[in-house]
Parts: structure tokens; C-alpha cells; sequence
């Protein structure tokens, strides 16, 4: 079984969300492995901020098997502003 990986650009915003949203929704709708590539997020606004936590939140709760390859540490500090803590998108950073 190989897994696949989305990739969520470098940026999540009101204005590209549409595209990035309907990606993930394909994905939680199956049941393989899957990574989600967050290594080049630059730019995450609040839009994207409910997204990420959404979609943390959907592959606890369904016991999805997903690996993150975490997030810069400029986007981890924006979601904890927002109060928003996801750890794998933390990772080691």
C-alpha cells in the first residue's frame, strides 16, 4: 500500500482554501495512509488556521493513519496566537 501526499503549499488563506479543502476531503474519505506535507506553509490566516485544526481533529476521531511533516516554527507560533495547538504539525520544531 503506498501512501500518498498532499502537499499544502505555502500558504492556507480565505482565498485559496476552496482548492486545498476539497483535496483533504477526498483523502479523509479513504481509508489508506496518507502525509501531509506542511514543511512549506509560510503564510496560514484564520481560514487556514480552522482547516488544519479541522483536519487534525477528523483523523483523530476516525483513527486515521496520517503523517505530517511538521510546519515551520513561524506557522506554530501563528496557530498558538490563535490558541490553536495541532502537535504533529509541531513536530520537532
Amino acid at each position: 500500500m503506498t501512501e500518498t501526499t498532499l502537499d499544502l503549499g505555502a500558504a492556507i488563506t480565505i482565498r485559496n482554501i476552496q482548492p486545498i479543502y476539497s483535496q483533504l476531503a477526498n483523502h479523509l474519505q479513504q481509508t489508506t495512509p496518507f502525509i501531509i506535507d506542511a514543511s512549506k506553509l509560510t503564510k496560514v490566516d484564520t481560514a487556514g488556521a480552522q482547516l488544519l485544526f479541522l483536519l487534525h481533529q477528523t483523523c483523530i476521531k476516525r483513527s486515521l493513519n496520517v503523517t505530517w511533516l511538521p510546519a515551520d516554527k513561524e506557522i506554530c507560533k501563528q496557530l498558538a496566537l490563535l490558541a490553536i495547538t495541532i502537535p504533529p504539525l509541531i513536530g520537532s520544531v
